[in-house]
């Protein structure tokens, strides 16, 4: 039959994709075979039917068709099927209907029961040729020709029978009735994606109160089931009953194959059975029905937090690809950085500027954040959040990528990265609040102390070293104070050594920011060495272990800052800004 109506191809097979779309040599012997319009024979196609579910509003380009319908979930050649109508009624054979190869039709409305997946004789794939094979054509096995149309054409292996059995039979131990939800879902989108019949033209396709195209909605629906999958047995995330009980125990095993756990929460990756497609996809719906985005963020959040905590890696893949920008939007600033959001919304005192943030909080103020590290977070991120947000409390108005921008920090974009990792860390440690009264603290205490404009100081040092006959007259003064006996320094590193050490103490800068630090070899060893050597070297200037340095230093950093403050001269003049000192 199949090559009489003209659907097998040069090899003899009748490739399943055809149900997507028929390519016009293919339609026009179709339709003549079947005595049909080419209008008439498209309209038996997936694409002509239900073109909404390719539509590319809300997803990425697809080079192909059939990239579209793997992307929206269908995989030709596998279908459900609902005994009932295969059976037939009075007068009335059975059939196979189209819209069963959707995954979105889950449930019988003319016999309200969900349809089957599985035979339940060979507890195969119905549409499957072999154990573990493709979904590759229109009918599988088609040689079998003393099969009746309504039987199971699954083959373990070529020298075994067909399986045979008649998937019209009353199954009594099949998928469990529907729920009356499941079903008015169904009903819902059989109205906007006419997988029955034609589409009700009135139906409203709506996020969150808003009418949005059909295509944009479909996309976010996925979106939101994948969400609700991937939060199945976490911690914390909420029970959508016997339906989804099988994945969510597979899903929550200690030992479960890392490949086939990617598999399961990839976003190509269809609802799975009936049953499970029955409680993700009305909860999906039930998401997108709030009436506003931020009644949307709250019905999301019991999915959404248990990904956030459990499967980060899911929650950072999701938010990229979640095709409703308002949402995303939404999401991002209402729920990542909720609790320092408000925070740095919080009133500064007087007299205190942005201008007077320095890029670390400076000794002895920075004692307030050691309680912070034993988090995880790294010092230089704990210092970057802290000054980005009280530079958005002193400048309000300001975002937090212009804060990290007007201090200095080389990638303002990361900033929100930044936030969130420590957002995170205080949440879980159930600190938020605290840290929320530091940054109280902190505000206080640096507007209660001397105001240094050390947006100028950065400028000033943008690019200062310790100048040649700077160094020349320094090292003559400390030299006779080293010890003779034992390991004598590297005099070239200890010159980068005390120029990281003044400019980090004059400006409060990243010590990774400095000039000194654009003067090593760009390689991690090199930037440890220098940064682990200035450590040690401040260390031993302050215990007495360099006796006789701490003065010194202390005398030529204090000339270094008169040059800064000097009333009525621009900053930069007296500064000793010479040739910058040599690599090492």
């Amino acid at each position: 039959m199949t090559a009489r109506i003209g659907l097998r191809d040069e090899q003899g097979r009748a490739p399943a994709g055809l149900v997507l779309g028929m390519p016009p040599e293919v339609l026009a012997v179709f339709a003549r075979a079947c005595r049909m319009t080419e209008e008439e024979a498209q309209s038996l196609t997936l694409a002509n039917r239900v073109g909404t579910l390719f539509a590319q509003e809300g997803r990425r380009r697809n080079d192909s068709l059939m990239q579209a319908a793997t992307a929206a979930w269908i995989s030709p050649g596998r279908t459900r099927w609902c005994p009932d109508c295969l059976r037939g009624h009075d007068d009335r054979p059975g059939y196979w209907r189209l819209s069963w190869q959707l995954p979105w039709h889950y449930a019988c409305l003319r016999h309200r029961r969900l349809l089957h997946d599985m035979c339940p004789v060979c507890d195969n794939h119905v549409g499957q040729a072999t154990a573990d094979g493709p979904f590759g054509a229109l009918v599988p096995n088609p040689g079998a020709a003393d099969l009746p149309p309504d039987a199971c054409r699954h083959r373990p292996a070529d020298d075994l029978p067909f399986c045979g059995h008649r998937l019209g039979t009353p199954d009594p131990y099949g998928p469990p009735p529907p729920t009356g939800g499941a079903l008015t879902a169904q009903e819902r989108l059989d109205a906007l994606l006419g997988l029955e019949g034609p589409a009700d033209p009135e139906a409203q396709a709506v996020i969150a109160g808003e009418p949005v195209g059909l295509g944009l909605w479909i996309a976010a629906l996925q979106g939101v089931v994948v969400l609700i999958r991937a939060s199945l047995g976490l911690p914390g995330a909420l029970d959508l009953g016997p339906g989804t009980l099988n994945i969510a125990t597979y899903l929550s095993l200690p030992h479960v194959d890392t490949a086939d756990l990617q598999h399961q929460l990839h976003t190509n990756t269809p609802p799975g059975p009936a049953g499970v497609a029955a409680a993700l996809i009305p909860a999906a719906m039930h998401v997108l029905d709030a009436g506003s985005h931020p009644e949307l963020s709250r019905r999301l959040a019991p999915y959404r937090e248990p990904v956030r905590e459990h499967r980060p890696v899911v929650w950072k893949s999701w938010l990229r690809q979640y095709p409703d920008n308002r949402t995303k939007t939404l999401l991002k600033t209402h729920t990542r950085w909720n609790g320092l959001t408000a925070a740095a919304r919080t009133a500064a005192p007087d007299g205190l500027r942005g201008q007077h943030l320095a890029q670390r909080i400076p000794p002895p103020h920075d004692t307030h954040l050691a309680q912070y590290l034993r988090l995880g977070v790294s010092d230089t991120g704990l210092h970057t959040v802290t000054t980005v947000l009280l530079w958005q409390r002193v400048e309000p108005g300001s975002s937090r990528a212009d804060a990290a921008s007007a201090l200095g920090f080389p990638e303002p974009g990361t900033i929100d990265s930044a936030v969130a990792r420590l957002q995170q860390q205080l949440a879980r440690a159930e600190l938020t609040n605290a840290y929320t009264t530091t940054l109280d603290t902190l505000a206080r205490t640096l507007a209660d102390s001397p105001h240094i404009d050390y947006v100028a100081r950065r400028a000033a040092l943008a690019d200062w070293t310790v100048s040649d006959d700077g160094w020349t007259a320094l090292r003559a003064t400390l030299q006779p104070l080293q010890k003779r006996d034992g390991r004598q320094p590297d005099w070239d590193l200890r010159r980068l050594v005390i120029s990281q050490i003044v400019w980090e103490d004059l400006t409060g800068g990243d010590p990774f920011l400095s000039p000194a630090f654009r003067l090593v070899p760009d390689d991690e060893a090199s930037r440890t060495r220098l940064r682990n050597t200035s450590i040690q070297f401040r260390r031993h200037v302050t215990n007495g272990t360099l006796p006789g340095f701490a003065a010194i230093i202390d005398g030529y950093r204090e000339q270094i800052s008169r040059t800064l403050t000097r009333p009525g001269r621009p900053v930069v003049s007296d500064l000793e800004i010479g040739p910058r000192a040599p690599r090492w």
